[in-house]
């Protein structure tokens, strides 16, 4: 059958361990979720994938991301989810992806948040718990968009003073941490509707 003109495909929670080759031809497609099955990788022409709104590859076995992916911050990419996987580091390429806005790298190994993520201006909803965050780094204030940071269950013993100037955010997890302090300025938060410490 002729589905080059698929616009979703939910293969989720099956038993995929290679990307489905057919997919490659699926240039049309806007939602892809392949959650919960075995992908170890992902092929170099995820990046082909022109159309996609948001991509869905939580709960697999994962430990890296081809630098393709970062193809698709030319387009229409808003949604990224990468959660419970094998990742041990944000995929650079990601950084590239400058269309997102929701992004979910939540119960990988993560140990820090490069840098360059800051460019993701467009960014209103991140997960990053149930990793090994050390630190954030000060680029964080680029996030002016955010509204739901979620850092709960890492190794964080300070956050950014540049928090503060996140003025949309409304969730904020920090809670299963090594907080020793807080910025002093984080009351200007005045949208905060959830906060765990």
């Amino acid at each position: 059958a002729d589905m080059t003109r698929l616009i979703s495909l939910n293969l989720s929670h099956n038993r995929f361990d290679i990307f489905p080759p057919p997919v490659e031809r699926m240039t049309q497609i806007q939602i892809l979720d392949l959650t919960g099955n075995g992908l170890t990788r992902l092929p170099y022409f995820i990046g082909r994938l022109v159309c996609a709104t948001a991509i869905l590859l939580g709960g697999n076995s994962l430990t890296v991301v081809p630098d393709s992916i970062g193809a698709l911050g030319q387009v229409v990419l808003t949604s990224l989810n990468l959660s419970h996987n094998g990742l041990t580091r944000v995929p650079p390429a990601l950084c590239n992806v400058l269309t997102l806005e929701t992004v979910c790298l939540s119960g990988n190994s993560l140990d820090e948040v490069p840098s360059q993520m800051g460019r993701l201006a467009n960014l209103k909803e991140l997960w990053l718990d149930n990793n090994k965050l050390k630190l954030l780094p000060p680029t964080v204030g680029g996030w002016l968009k955010m509204q739901n940071l979620l850092l709960h269950n890492n190794q964080l013993k300070m956050v950014p003073k540049q928090l503060p100037e996140l003025i949309d955010l409304q969730v904020l997890t920090l809670s299963g941490n090594l907080l020793t302090s807080l910025p002093w300025d984080l009351w200007k938060l005045t949208k905060l509707e959830e906060v765990w410490l």
